[in-house]
């Protein structure tokens, strides 16, 4: 018999994804999948080196996920805020109202535990695969995209206080012209007003507030 058709294949592991490995195993391997295509009676019988050919004949790559927001079915609040924030994205360039997008991340420090290697003719910089844990570290992002304008503050923690902060230095010193800051942020719970009551001076609150 010969090989498969990539049609199938590709409907099979490409399009629609076989589900989660069985077993100890956390992602699939081209065995694997050469297995589940016998399973799910595909094929009668392949090997992993035919499941090779055809995921790079076609460009299939079956590990890969991407995230997406998918929004929840009939829900007229997440409607409401999804129009909101798209409204904002449509207004024209004001240098009196930007619009700031902030986000937060956190990242994981390491070191090197032996010194890598200098690049070379032919051949890239070379690293140990082994580093020690040194903790983490907070990304707070920030960018107005109209002004052409991006800040990163790193931070130890990600606290009210923090947030606080970066708010402050966006309306104080990065746009301190402004009537008013348009802010695009997501619903975390230190997003809030409540964060620059609990961290900044009662004299400094009203006009900091007052430019958000």
């Amino acid at each position: 018999m010969g090989p498969p058709k990539p049609s199938s294949l590709r409907c099979r592991v490409g399009s629609r994804p076989p589900g989660a490995p069985a077993g100890p195993c956390a992602r699939w391997t081209l065995r694997l999948l050469a297995d589940r295509l016998v399973e799910l009676e595909v094929v009668p019988s392949v090997c992993h080196e035919t499941v090779r050919q055809t995921l790079q004949a076609n460009d299939l790559k079956p590990w890969l996920k991407r995230q997406w927001c998918i929004a929840p079915t009939a829900s007229a609040d997440f409607v409401c805020h999804m129009e909101d924030v798209l409204e904002v994205y449509q207004r024209p360039f004001d240098p009196q109202r930007p619009v700031v997008c902030l986000d937060e991340t956190t990242k994981q420090l390491v070191s090197e535990t032996r010194t890598p290697l200098p690049a070379a003719a032919g051949r890239p910089v070379s690293h140990d695969y082994e580093y020690e844990r040194q903790g983490v570290a907070t990304l707070f992002m920030l960018c107005a995209p109209l002004h052409g304008w991006r800040e990163v503050s790193v931070r130890e923690r990600k606290t009210r206080v923090d947030y606080a902060q970066c708010l402050r230095a966006v309306a104080e010193e990065h746009f301190p012209q402004a009537e008013k800051i348009v802010l695009v942020q997501d619903n975390l719970n230190t997003h809030a007003a409540a964060s620059l009551y609990e961290s900044v001076r009662t004299r400094h609150r009203a006009p900091l507030t007052g430019a958000l």
